[in-house]
């Protein structure tokens, strides 16, 4: 079975034109490998899936593995960014803890349906707002265009976990 992305339908734009740039690879690096990262994310919908699925819960289980695939994209997007911004893509926190790597202790191990849709619509929610915290600072470099792209993803995440939550309130 072949498992597609749950994103929108617009490619992510080019990241040809990022230069080394010290200062936005520290804005960017949050959002690859800190405790509110697409790391974790990634992570987390993982098991919440498996988590699903073990329920029984077929159709969110299957929500889920789509919506990890992108996440993973954002991973992947976000890792080659900080390689052009002239960082190194190893999984550590950002500043204050820059030597320390990341541990999946951030996982949030809920295993109960509504609450594993509300932490993580909760997560998206807070992932939009960190994104656009970011392209205040960026303001118009080449890297805040992919930024906005993802935005565009974390905004149709939230969107069908909250239409998923609200069928299992209704239920």
């Amino acid at each position: 079975m072949s498992i597609e992305k749950l994103a929108v339908d617009l490619p992510y734009p080019p990241l040809s034109d990022v230069q080394p740039d010290p200062q936005s690879l520290g804005i960017v690096r949050e959002a690859y490998s800190s405790e509110k990262s697409e790391l974790n994310t990634t992570l987390q919908y993982v098991y919440h899936r498996l988590i699903f699925t073990e329920l029984c819960m077929d159709e969110i289980s299957h929500i889920y593995a789509r919506i990890a695939v992108c996440e993973m994209e954002h991973l992947n997007t976000l890792g080659i960014a900080i390689t052009k911004l002239g960082g190194d893509p190893r999984y550590i926190l950002p500043p204050p803890k820059c030597r320390m790597y990341y541990s999946a202790s951030a996982v949030n191990y809920s295993t109960e349906p509504r609450a594993m849709l509300l932490d993580d619509i909760a997560g998206e929610n807070e992932a939009i707002a960190g994104y656009k915290a970011m392209l205040d600072k960026l303001g118009g470099k080449p890297i805040a265009a992919v930024i906005r792209r993802i935005i565009m993803d974390e905004e149709l995440h939230r969107d069908t976990l909250a239409e998923f939550y609200a069928g299992l309130c209704s239920k």
